[in-house]
């Protein structure tokens, strides 16, 4: 006479943590409704003598529903450490005649009409105000620094960048 004994693996929500444990047995039943463990001649096997991995409650299971404390000096999950403000580094002066010349005017040269700033300028008397935008662009292209930004220091174009 042939028997044979087959294994079958039960999930339950309740476990399901266990069973994604390596150290923890997974819960196995056999065929005919006994421990998959049994030893043939029907006494207990030595996981059984031990105790079934049912009996004991598992570490994740009797931890579900809260969270781990976290420990002092652990950073919030979801955040980043804070990060150094950025520093205002100058760059030099703005010296804006060679991009009038980039875009096509001759130099550039502040005026206080009609609207105080930097103007390039043509010498049939033509004259552009610089926007602010302008400005900046022309201390990313005269420095090579694409964070680069114009201020005044008097009457005198200056650039600055962050790091």
């Amino acid at each position: 006479m042939l028997l044979a004994v087959g294994a079958v693996r039960l999930w339950s929500p309740d476990v399901s943590a266990a069973q994604d444990d390596p150290g923890q047995a997974p819960k196995t039943t056999s065929a005919e409704g006994g421990a998959a463990g049994a030893a043939p001649g029907g006494g207990p096997s030595p996981t059984t003598r031990a105790g079934r991995a049912s009996d004991r409650p598992s570490p994740a299971a009797s931890e579900r529903g809260t969270p781990p404390k976290p420990k002092p000096g652990d950073p919030k999950p979801g955040t980043s450490p804070p990060k150094p403000a950025p520093k205002r580094v100058d760059l030099g002066p703005g010296r804006f005649s060679a991009y009038c010349q980039h875009l096509g005017w001759e130099w550039v040269e502040y005026r206080a009409s009609p609207t105080p700033g930097a103007y390039c300028v043509m010498r049939k008397g033509q004259t552009m105000l610089l926007t602010t935008a302008q400005r900046d662009r022309g201390c990313q292209w005269r420095y090579n620094d694409p964070r680069a930004r114009h201020y005044w220091k008097g009457k005198s174009n200056y650039c600055y960048t962050t790091r």
